[in-house]
């Protein structure tokens, strides 16, 4: 629970975004928005700016970035190395813990709690695609990843977010596993368009809501069991609006 979290919505940058932006790099960590009062934003980090290296050794892709973040103690300090537009600087970051959510343990309350979220997250989706030709959303511009691709990872997401619910209910591990291009190809080839795949996002959604309304009374009344599933499923909030902000700017360079 006391994990390094240090609030950034993060972008792998490659050399068609870096041309866009008219940075000097073309490898890093792009900065597509802060989390205020968190580590990146104390430590005067702003949107736009793009990470290149954490205490001398360089960061080129996200898998690095969360190696690195994942072998921080909360509460030391990073050098870290950034541009802003051409201008090379650095500076002290503390590493702070991913604050902890107020976690109801009543599975009724509980499921409200996420449903509200999914709420939220829906509306400012929906916003997203409104009105967009299929065509735009699968134009990648300077990112890895479409609009529509970024759609099919989250449904991932939310499905695999079953399995960890089923997986803590029968006392077993679960590990979340990487992205695959085959997994994303098969998604987007059973729901081929936006709309599709916003309607299954929507329906796995209601599942996760719908499992945590049902979770047994012999599981319920284990509280830290409860408390660690509920603090998963309501952190996931922020690994969605990192995503969201992903599709955001896939459409708007489209």
């Amino acid at each position: 629970v006391n994990r390094p979290a240090i609030g950034i919505y993060p972008i792998e940058l490659n050399p068609e975004l870096a041309a866009i932006s008219g940075l000097p790099v073309v490898s890093g960590i792009y900065l597509n928005d802060i989390i205020p009062r968190r580590s990146a934003a104390e430590a005067g980090l702003m949107k736009g700016d793009v990470i290149v290296a954490i205490d001398g050794e360089p960061v080129e892709d996200l898998p690095t970035l969360v190696r690195m973040l994942q072998s921080c103690l909360v509460g030391s300090e990073v050098l870290i190395s950034y541009y802003r537009g051409k201008i090379f600087a650095e500076t002290r970051m503390e590493i702070l813990a991913l604050p902890l959510p107020d976690v109801p343990l009543e599975p009724d309350r509980l499921a409200a709690a996420v449903q509200s979220s999914y709420s939220d997250d829906f509306k400012a989706l929906r916003a997203c695609f409104a009105d967009l030709a299929d065509t735009t959303c699968e134009m990648k511009s300077g990112l890895s990843w479409s609009a529509k691709e970024v759609l099919a990872h989250l449904i991932h997401t939310e499905r695999d977010l079953h399995v960890a619910i089923q997986s803590a209910l029968v006392d077993q591990t679960f590990t979340w596993t990487d992205n695959t291009s085959a997994r994303v190809k098969a998604t987007l080839a059973a729901f081929p368009t936006c709309a599709e795949l916003i309607e299954e996002l929507q329906r796995t959604q209601v599942e996760t809501v719908a499992m945590l309304e049902n979770l047994p009374q012999e599981f319920t009344t284990r509280k830290s069991s409860l408390w660690q599933l509920g603090y998963t499923v309501l952190t996931m909030k922020s690994h969605t609006q990192e995503h969201l902000s992903q599709i955001e700017i896939a459409l708007q360079q489209s």
